[in-house]
């Protein structure tokens, strides 16, 4: 093979690696959250914080997840324009279970563990390292009496596109006209937050499959992407392939790279429902994983779970 394809086997080796770590952490708070079951994702509790007067198990738990940093519990508040209303947010965490809160915890330490290559990458292309979200943390006796200290953590924001123009800009994202993202990856991981607020949108296992991927792709690809985007730039390696392999390959080389991001991109929207069913309460069984599976295929098989 060439010397292409060498480093190119490397970055997809390097993103199934990834993929195959994040999946045994994910096992593993699945796992844990599935041994004892006592409750469902679609138990709905009472409130008057939303105007469909209650909240289920699974939006109160996306909520959650949205208060583990000062930025994003900031902008959950503001968001939702319940601006003098903490105390009734608070309130409503004492429906979740120890269950709930252990398997947020652990959650949010898997999202940081990503933490490590995302800021060595930045690190090695702009010399300069991300600014880094602090957690913020918070106690809540859950609803089978026990004290929980929420460790707190990043969790990318993502905000309700019915009722947020940032939210559908986030849900089309930076699409051509060919049906493809441009050939970079996403990297909204690393971009420093803003202060603007919408509604946060209340459904934390499509946030967390995107932001998985995204960031997978993001760690292992971006370098070799920027590097083949510049050589196709380069009127001299265009002159090359014209003259040995003949001038469609130029076009046919950028549609690859731009396959190539698309494949798993957080971008794209195929895939990307799988965990709906959960939300709606639809029934399954979680299967024996392996390490073969991709992220989203584990996260498919936990969204069948009551």
């Amino acid at each position: 093979p060439s010397l292409e394809g060498k480093v190119f086997f490397c970055v997809q080796t390097n993103e199934l690696k990834m993929d195959a770590d994040i999946l045994v952490k994910i096992n593993e708070a699945i796992e844990k959250y599935v041994e004892h079951n006592p409750g469902s994702m679609t138990d709905m509790f009472q409130t008057r914080l939303v105007p469909t007067g209650a909240m289920s198990r699974y939006e109160l738990m996306s909520m959650v997840f949205n208060m583990g940093n000062e930025s994003s519990f900031d902008k959950l508040i503001r968001g939702r324009r319940w601006e003098g209303r903490e105390s009734e947010v608070m309130t409503m965490l004492h429906n979740l279970d120890s269950r709930d809160a252990k398997f947020i915890n652990d959650t949010w330490k898997m999202v940081d563990s990503l933490w490590t290559p995302i800021a060595e990458l930045e690190k090695r292309l702009s010399g300069v390292e991300p600014e880094r979200v602090s957690p913020r943390s918070f106690t809540f006796t859950t609803s089978d009496g026990i004290a929980m200290n929420m460790e707190g953590g990043y969790f990318p924001l993502k905000y309700d596109q019915r009722f947020s123009d940032a939210g559908r800009k986030q849900e089309v994202g930076p699409l051509n006209e060919g049906g493809y993202i441009p050939a970079t990856t996403p990297r909204g991981h690393t971009k420093k937050r803003t202060g603007y607020a919408g509604p946060i949108l209340f459904d934390f296992g499509q946030v967390l499959q995107r932001h998985l991927r995204g960031v997978i792709k993001d760690v292992t690809h971006r370098e070799f992407i920027n590097d083949a985007r510049s050589l196709l730039k380069d009127s001299r390696i265009k002159d090359v392939i014209r003259e040995r392999i003949g001038w469609g390959y130029v076009g046919a080389m950028q549609k690859w790279l731009d396959g190539i991001v698309n494949d798993g991109s957080a971008v794209s929207t195929d895939g990307l429902n799988a965990l709906d069913g959960w939300a709606e309460g639809k029934r399954g069984k979680l299967s024996t994983v392996v390490l073969g599976y991709k992220v989203a295929s584990i996260l498919s098989q936990f969204a069948g779970l009551p």
